[in-house]
């Protein structure tokens, strides 16, 4: 019965609010400025060459998957925005080059950043290691910016699950660490979902599916890379 009292009480609180035409229309009029409101935030995005930044972005601006690398030189810029239930939020996906030699470039590029994300290749132990050096690069100039670890490329048959890799990145930096795979689109609006959740502060989650190209055969993908590595091996070296 108390139950039961709980239930009816909340059904005539509801009836109340909504048979009050004032509320009504406050209720429409936030409802209306969520959806147009537009929430902007810089974000840098790092990791070392070959880990997968821009065929990640890429995956969220427009679908596509980028089978072929192509070493980003300096930096590039991509806006995405994400409809939530707390109106848009718009990011400015800043994508820099992963290797050594633009490390003084890149220091420019993470002025003014709000928020980022470091990717590394799950399938390639040497890309692991780097990820405290990205988090001490960035905070060093942008400052303590709330940040998501991503591990990439999931789906290759090297990657393995490690608890204590996840563990030690809670501990060390504070931060999410998220696996994904930009080719199969596994998980790959976690990252961004967990930004928009910590910037807005509010639990929000996303009102429209993000418009991607249907996830890459894995028997065609596993073919082309096969072909990539044989003719050139190089660009499947992480710096």
């Amino acid at each position: 019965m108390p139950i039961l009292n709980d239930v009816l009480s909340i059904i005539m609180q509801l009836i109340s609010h909504y048979s009050n035409p004032m509320c009504v229309k406050n209720d429409i009029k936030t409802a209306i400025s969520n959806k147009d409101k537009i929430n902007h935030y810089k974000l840098i995005l790092v990791g070392g060459g070959g880990s997968g930044k821009t065929t990640f972005i890429t995956r969220h601006s427009s679908g596509e998957y980028i089978i072929h690398y192509n070493p980003t030189v300096g930096a590039s810029v991509h806006t995405i925005v994400f409809p939530t239930t707390k109106g848009k939020v718009r990011f400015e996906c800043w994508d820099t080059a992963g290797q050594e030699k633009f490390g003084r470039l890149r220091d420019g590029y993470y002025l003014g950043s709000q928020c980022g994300m470091i990717l590394f290749d799950l399938s390639n132990r040497n890309s692991y290691k780097t990820v405290p050096i990205w988090h001490q690069e960035v905070t060093h100039i942008a400052g303590e910016i709330p940040m998501v670890v991503v591990g990439n490329k999931k789906d290759k048959n090297a990657y393995e699950t490690n608890d204590t890799r996840l563990m030690a990145l809670r501990r060390s930096y504070g931060v999410l660490y998220v696996e994904i795979s930009a080719r199969l689109n596994r998980d790959y609006e976690k990252p961004f979902l967990y930004l928009c959740r910590v910037m807005l502060k509010s639990h929000v989650n996303f009102t429209e599916e993000l418009a991607l190209l249907p996830p890459l055969d894995e028997e065609e993908a596993r073919k082309q890379e096969e072909h990539l590595r044989a003719t050139d091996p190089a660009v499947f070296f992480n710096i």
